[in-house]
């Protein structure tokens, strides 16, 4: 016995729309010559090896703990694949090298850690 009018089910479209490719909070497809999530990981763990190395040169537990918080969270939004988590600690830490630079004047490390997150940065945010 065939159903009523109102209960026959509905043709289908010819062609259903694609799912979006990704979430706007994942890294999106680079053309770049280093993937920006690749940069995220060997970031952090110079940011971590650099604190940590800092520490035992100069003594000062407060910039390696800075520098751990910091690659940790580079670790996770390595792990999330969040690119503007990573560019927003790149910029607070260019910030901070750059204030150490200019009451320094030290190239080394403050001015090369902060050319280091400007890099960083401009990769993050898809500019490299």
């Amino acid at each position: 016995r065939p159903l009523p009018v109102h209960r026959r089910a509905l043709p289908l479209p010819a062609a259903l729309p694609a799912p979006p490719a990704m979430s706007p909070f994942r890294a999106p497809p680079s053309a770049a010559l280093i993937d920006p999530l690749t940069a995220v990981a060997v970031y952090a763990a110079l940011i971590a090896f650099g604190g940590v190395m800092g520490a035992g040169a100069a003594g000062s537990m407060i910039s390696a703990g800075s520098s751990v918080v910091s690659a940790a969270v580079l670790g996770y939004a390595y792990h999330v694949g969040n690119l503007q988590i990573a560019f927003v600690v790149a910029c607070a830490l260019c910030v901070v090298f750059a204030v150490r630079f200019v009451k320094t004047r030290a190239v080394v490390p403050a001015g090369a850690l902060l050319a280091l997150s400007a890099l960083m940065a401009l990769i993050f945010n898809g500019v490299l």
